[in-house]
Formats: structure tokens, sequence, C-alpha cells
């Protein structure tokens, strides 16, 4: 069984998963920490928190993995799963403090506080791991570009794919670039291709919500149609460029709000003519 927890933080900053089979059960990325007593409450009225075996982990950035700390404090039996190429940083996240700290601004404080995890508690897996959820295998997909360390979940049995953020985000069944620095446009269409050749039948966003396989026909399009915007336009303002590309038909009724702005327009400084 498969449980859309919904999307959780008082600003939108994640859409929860459960993953439940014979009473054992994994969520779909932790998130942040300013999520993590929410998740913990959404995900125990459909299972015993106890019964939380795994935390799957698609990458390590603060919205997706910020929270494994807490997550791992609060429920003593989680492991926490991810990418062999960003373990390291939930074991030691003072890179990632930084790093994210200067990139994010005032995101950074609606995500919350970040600290170490115990490295008894985090299992790194390289691509094409398996892990087991009662008589469910999900698989690990290495899927670089959103970020070197990025990574999809793939549930064989349900042909459900968790993508992380290595398709994009789903806003009104439209798909807006998760691309910040150093995003690399050609490795995210290989992985694109490579995670359509898995032939999910449904795909699950953590930003925000699911959808059918007929979302990679506009995926990479999406991601070029925006960048010749960007193009067009790279020597306006950070504001101006976002203005534009939210006049689009397709994006007028994204959400209002300046956590919104700022994070849609993070999501756009890695593309390739961005400010070229």
């Amino acid at each position: 069984m498969i449980v859309d927890l919904g999307t959780m933080g008082i600003e939108p900053i994640l859409n929860g998963y459960l993953i439940i089979s014979e009473g054992e059960a994994a969520i779909v990325e932790t998130g942040p920490s300013s999520v993590i007593d929410e998740y913990i409450k959404r995900a125990s009225k459909h299972v015993d928190p106890s019964r939380i075996s795994y935390a799957l982990v698609s990458h390590i950035h603060v919205d997706h993995s910020g929270g494994a700390w807490k997550l791992a404090d609060k429920l003593p039996n989680v492991k926490i799963v991810v990418y062999e190429k960003g373990a390291r940083h939930l074991i030691d996240p003072s890179k990632l403090i930084d790093a994210s700290a200067k990139t994010l601004g005032g995101i950074y404080a609606v995500w919350g506080e970040v600290r170490p995890v115990s490295a008894d508690r985090v299992m790194a897996v390289n691509d094409g791991s398996a892990i087991k959820i009662g008589n469910y295998e999900l698989e690990l997909v290495a899927a670089p570009g959103h970020a070197s360390h990025s990574s999809a979940w793939y549930l064989k049995n349900e042909k459900v794919l968790f993508p992380g953020d290595s398709m994009g985000m789903l806003f009104n069944y439209s798909i807006w670039p998760a691309a910040p620095p150093p995003f690399n446009m050609a490795m995210f269409e290989q992985s694109v291709k490579r995670l359509s050749q898995l032939n999910p039948e449904r795909i699950c966003f953590p930003h925000f919500g699911c959808t059918d396989s007929g979302i990679f026909d506009s995926v990479v399009s999406a991601y070029r149609e925006i960048n010749e915007i960007v193009k067009v336009h790279c020597k306006a303002s950070d504001d101006q460029i976002l203005h534009d590309i939210l006049s689009i038909d397709k994006f007028r009724n994204m959400p209002k709000s300046d956590y919104f702005r700022d994070f849609l327009e993070m999501n756009l400084r890695g593309l390739p003519d961005y400010h070229a």
C-alpha cells in the first residue's frame, strides 16, 4: 500500500509518502526538520510509527534530508537509506549547512535546523541496490543532473517511481525545473531517459503529488522551454525573469508568497542560460 500523506509545512515544502507491506513501513524523503513532527503524526494514522523501518532519501538537499537527524531521534528503529554519493553529508553535514545557508537565504530558516545523523543509522547504497519492505522491493536508481548525488526510488511491485528532484517539480500538472546550481542539463536529460525506460505507471513527486507516466513527454521539453525564456531575458533581473515565466498560462496559478517566489527562482539559477 502507498499512502500519499499530502503536502507538509505551513509553507508547502514536501509531499510525504508512506509505503506499507506486511506490517513493515517506510517513508520516502524525510523532508527538512521543520516538518518531521507533522510527518510522523500523519504517518501514525496509517501505521504504528515503530513499524517504520526505513526513510528512503533521494538526495541530501535540506528539503529532502535535512530532517533525517530528527526522524532518527524520534523513531529509533529507522534507518536512513541514501545514495552512497551523498551519505557522508548526512553524517557530517557541516559543508551542507554552510552551502545551504549561503544559497537559500530566508528559505533555510523555514526548512529548519540540520544536525548530524549517527553513522550507524545511515545506510549508504549504490546504484541498483534494493531495499525490502515486507513483500515490496524498492530499487535505488542513480539519476544525476539535479545534483551529482541525485537518485530515484522505484517500487517495482506497483510500478511507482519516486523521482526525487531528478524530473523537476509538479505544479498543477505542469513541470517546473528543479535546477539550482550546479545543475547539469546533459546529465539531467540522460537521467530522465533512463527513468522513463523503467516504464513506471505512476510518478510521485516530492514537490508536489502524483501523476501518470504521460508526464515523461513534457519533462525535458519544459526545461528547454523555460531555458529559452531565460536565454532571451538573460540580462534581466531575477524578478523580471521569474515574472515573465509566471506570465505563461500554465504557470499563472502558482502559489503566491515571498517564500515561493524565492523557491521558484532559486530552482532556475542552474539552467544553462541563466544570466549567461
